[in-house]
Parts: structure tokens; sequence; C-alpha cells
């Protein structure tokens, strides 16, 4: 079977966009000036997370671009490496899962993580979005430190990378957080006994810019394979289900 990753243009729901204008998006690609396996380590573990999860991944981008409809440009090419397209979820804890799959990614399978990884703002707008589900789980009393969150926030903003990386390790060690982090690390460690998650991200460096619908799921299964991906649902029975239900919202 023959299969072609290029489209110069695709379509996507975007949810701040009405119907009209989410119609037809294009999409233009920079010169990607970071290391294909760095970016293919992030965007595949938020891959995985959402396998994990469940949940079917649609569209998945590996390098910085650009996406405009009409005269908006929806990503800045200068704030991305790249981006996972997959079923929404209304569910903070969900939510937090599927975000933190790239960092959790970044930590063990590439190395010299912070040096190379947490200074993008890939990575700091992605514990934004954490941060974002957390103040909505936080009426249920699980912490209230609100002068702390506003510090993270200033920190995840910052133009000073140190303050960047204070800020990702802070989000990583509120509580809830730290847990669901920690879980997705152990879905990815014992998934990845027999190499099939580093084997995954090394295709996924070699891939086009964009795998898109229905492209995606087809190169996962010939990447990812069967397999492994029932290791991944085995491992997060194990690690990650079981904090979701503790956490379960009223």
């Amino acid at each position: 079977m023959s299969y072609s990753f290029s489209r110069p243009v695709f379509r996507f729901p975007i949810p701040s966009l009405n119907q009209q204008s989410q119609d037809i998006l294009k999409i233009s690609f920079s010169a990607a000036d970071r290391d294909p396996y760095e970016i293919a380590t992030h965007e595949g573990g938020h891959t995985l997370a959402n396998l994990a999860l469940g949940k079917p991944v649609h569209t998945i981008i590996l390098q910085p671009f650009s996406v405009v409809a009409g005269n908006r440009v929806l990503q800045n090419e200068a704030d991305n490496s790249g981006i996972v397209l997959s079923s929404p979820t209304r569910n903070p804890l969900k939510r937090m899962v599927q975000v933190l799959g790239g960092e959790a990614s970044n930590q063990l399978f590439t190395s010299d993580h912070d040096a190379k990884l947490s200074l993008t703002e890939g990575s700091s707008n992605d514990m934004l979005k954490v941060l974002t589900c957390f103040k909505r789980i936080n009426g249920n009393g699980l912490y209230e430190g609100d002068r702390f969150l506003r510090e993270v926030e200033k920190n995840l903003t910052s133009r000073d990378s140190n303050d960047v990386i204070q800020g990702i390790r802070q989000t990583l060690v509120l509580p809830v957080v730290s847990e669901l982090y920690e879980g997705l690390q152990a879905t990815f460690k014992q998934t990845n006994g027999n190499n099939g998650i580093t084997h995954f991200f090394k295709a996924l460096a070699k891939a086009e810019p964009m795998i898109g619908t229905p492209e995606a799921m087809y190169f996962i299964g010939k990447n990812f394979g069967l397999s492994n991906w029932s290791l991944l649902r085995k491992a997060s029975k194990q690690h990650l289900l079981p904090l979701l239900q503790k956490y379960k919202l009223k």
C-alpha cells in the first residue's frame, strides 16, 4: 500500500473559529532548525498519550508552521515545534494527560533535556495549558496556592529561559499534575520494553512535515504496531487510568 503525507491544504476543526472560516486552512512550513528526532519525540509523546486514553489521532505536524484561515494566522511558526490533533475532551484531567505527553516523552527519550527542549516555547505553552486545566479542578479543594500559580504563570511567559525552565518544573510538581506526569512516564517506560516507542519516534523523525487524516492512524499502525499499542493500553490501565478514576470530577 502506498501513501503520501504531503498536503498543500488540509481540513481540521479549530474550536475558536466558526464553521465558515474553518472550512479550508492553508499551511506553510518554516525551515526547521531543530533536531527532527527531538520534535518527533515531543509530538510522538502527545500522540501516545492520546492513544493511552483510547483517543484516535487525526493529524501530526512535525515542523514549525503557520496556519492561515482567510487573513488570520492561527499558529505562529516561531512558537511551535509541531502539533498533534486528536479527538477533543472537556475533561480537564484527560486534557492534562494529552498535553503532558510531550514533556513526559522529552524527559525519557531525549538526552540533555533541559538544554535542548525545555527552552522551547512549545514546552512552556504546553505547561500553560496544564495550568489552565489545573485551575479548572482547583475548585475541588486540591490546591489553595493562588499566589504560587501566579508565579508559575509569570515564569512560563517570561523571556528569560531560566524562568521558563523554573515554570515548567513548578508546574510538574503541582498536586495531581505530578501524579499524572509520573503515571505517563511509567506507562511509556513499560511500553518501551521492546523499544517499540523509540522505533516509532525514529520513524516519525523521517516522516513528511504533516501526517494528515486518514494517514495518521495508518502511519501509527504501521510504525508503532498493534502489539505495542496493546502494551501501551495495558500499561495505561495499570499506571494512568487509576489516577483518572481517583480524581474523577463530581
